[in-house]
């Protein structure tokens, strides 16, 4: 089932729908979305949904939320390797600045590695080989990575196996407004499974449960803010 982590207050996951130009917002909305269905590696089996995924949700994005093209970037299939997504992230901090938010969203393969009583996650980017972990991208690198993106708001979502190593739980409370906790820096993720989870990536022509259950709330909630904490939990309990 979904596992969500956060390191600040509730953020909001998009722009009000019923307000274009609400006066709390401030900054622009930065998107990277990486979706591999195809992978060069027979160490790999295909998927059906991912990139499809990903442009799902940045459509809705675009359309619903205040996304603009020039702030979305994708990685999909064979632009997706390992220095590609790394020097993606990268960037990002040059991109985005201290008022502005980031949502990044990966669908692909993820793997699990125990060692010593330790257990490591890893993105699998589509040159990723059963072979070595050098190929892989670690969990741990890409908090590094986002910890040097500043941010007013950052809220990672992972569709893929094993995601939920991503973060270290921890709750944060509060009976502020949308609006009050707007002005907080946040850092979320969302995780389409546990640490020790494999997820569905659904029908070939359709989307993962995980993603449909995002495309659903974001296309049908009437409220005129979507938290991420609310998003969270409308996805936990369709998808569990």
């Amino acid at each position: 089932m979904p596992s969500a982590s956060t390191t600040g207050g509730n953020q909001r996951a998009g722009r009000s729908k019923r307000q274009e130009s609400a006066s709390t917002v401030t900054g622009h909305l930065h998107f990277l979305g990486i979706g591999i269905n195809e992978y060069g590696s027979d160490d790999w089996p295909n998927l059906n949904n991912a990139v499809r995924d990903v442009r799902a949700i940045a459509q809705k994005l675009q359309t619903d939320y205040g996304l603009s093209e020039a702030n979305t970037h994708l990685l999909e299939d064979a632009n997706a390797s390992r220095a590609r997504i790394l020097r993606e992230l990268d960037e990002l901090s040059g991109r985005v600045k201290p008022v502005d938010s980031l949502i990044i969203y990966y669908a692909g393969h993820g793997h699990l590695i125990t060692k010593n009583k330790n257990k490591r996650g890893f993105w699998v980017p589509v040159d990723g080989t059963a072979k070595g972990v050098h190929s892989f991208i670690r969990n741990s690198a890409v908090k590094e990575i986002l910890a040097d993106i500043d941010s007013l708001h950052t809220l990672l979502i992972s569709d893929s196996c094993f995601s939920g190593s991503l973060f270290v739980r921890s709750q944060r409370s509060s009976k502020l407004t949308a609006t009050e906790l707007h002005q907080l820096p946040s850092r979320w993720a969302i995780c389409s499974g546990r640490h020790d989870e494999t997820v569905a990536d659904g029908p070939l022509g359709g989307h993962s449960p995980f993603a449909e259950s995002i495309l659903d709330v974001l296309s049908n909630t009437e409220r005129e803010y979507i938290t991420t904490n609310f998003l969270y939990e409308q996805v936990r309990d369709q998808t569990r």
